[in-house]
């Protein structure tokens, strides 16, 4: 079979009704209906991104792909999805320029660097263009395709611009990095961790069966808990040292202390090898955000905040 399509009995594949995750690096969504297929994120790797399309194709045409967050393993897939309209939020859109996905170079030397996996193919790699959204949207966007329903909508969270797809019919929502299965605290370089707070009870409130997120197999609503006490965990320790007089410095230079693994999936070979270096760096950048927004009021704050330029993969050469 070779770099062609997926095998319906890939063990990473979980079939609900309709929709589809492929739970690799990270999760992809898909939702088949008589008139196209819905496709959600999709792996980073290109060989793998390929595979995936390949076997939605054999199902049905793609006709919209979302883009759920502007973290480069989940934009890297645009340009190979070739779905015939690419959608992400506005803000998601603007973050963009802030990542690898601001140049076909930059992007290149991300694939090459920490996002390297197993699957890596150079050839692929070498010739890899971005794809920017030609759909964006703000608050909501909602369509029937094939009699099914769909409502995409603005979750910030883990991103100032995470969006949420809600397969209302397959009763399904596709989260991303909105909910990460575990108990250890979550990534929050990005985050607006207020808003977050906010979209896990609107996560709770959807009438679905089934919570896909961004890195992970499907899980059920009990998962959302799980994140809200992390959230409120990691938080709590940042306010805790600021009201011991500690700086923003010494809390990010701190890191976390003890970490908890997050459980192993069906996709936990696919991660990138260097991922736990950029991991790290991760872990302190979160708490530099939540040291930043503790000086506003969870009720909301007048001017948005947008995400800093940040080179991970000169970070990691230097290691």
């Amino acid at each position: 079979m070779g770099i062609d399509t997926l095998s319906k009995d890939d063990p990473r594949l979980f079939r609900m009704g309709d929709a589809y995750a492929f739970v690799t690096y990270p999760t992809a969504g898909a939702v088949i209906t008589r008139e196209g297929a819905v496709l959600i994120d999709g792996p980073m790797a290109p060989a793998v991104a390929l595979r995936w399309r390949n076997f939605v194709r054999e199902h049905a045409e793609i006709r919209y792909h979302v883009i759920c967050e502007h973290h480069e393993d989940h934009t890297a897939c645009g340009s190979v999805i070739e779905a015939d309209l690419l959608v992400t939020s506005e803000v998601t859109a603007l973050e963009m320029s802030s990542t690898s996905a601001r140049s076909d170079e930059q992007m290149r030397r991300t694939l090459r660097g920490w996002g390297r996996n197993c699957d890596f193919d150079d050839a692929l790699v070498a010739g890899y263009r971005i794809r920017r959204p030609n759909l964006t949207y703000c608050n909501r966007l909602s369509f029937d395709l094939g009699g099914k329903r769909f409502v995409i909508f603005e979750a910030p969270g883990h991103t100032r611009g995470s969006s949420i797809v809600h397969a209302v019919d397959d009763r399904v929502a596709f989260v991303a990095d909105n909910v990460f299965p575990g108990t250890c605290a979550p990534p929050a370089q990005s985050a607006n961790p207020w808003a977050w707070l906010q979209t896990l009870g609107t996560l709770e409130a959807l009438d679905v069966d089934w919570y896909v997120p961004g890195h992970g197999d499907p899980m059920t609503r009990d998962c959302i808990g799980d994140q809200r006490s992390a959230l409120l965990e990691l938080i709590d320790r940042v306010r805790d040292l600021r009201r011991k007089g500690w700086s923003r410095e010494q809390v990010v230079a701190e890191g976390l202390g003890e970490r908890r693994l997050r459980p192993r999936h069906s996709g936990s070979d696919d991660t990138p090898q260097a991922l736990p270096l950029v991991a790290e760096l991760i872990a302190r950048n979160s708490l530099g955000n939540i040291y930043d927004y503790l000086d506003e009021h969870p009720s909301g704050h007048p001017f948005a905040r947008r995400d800093p330029c940040v080179d991970y993969d000169s970070e990691i050469e230097e290691c």
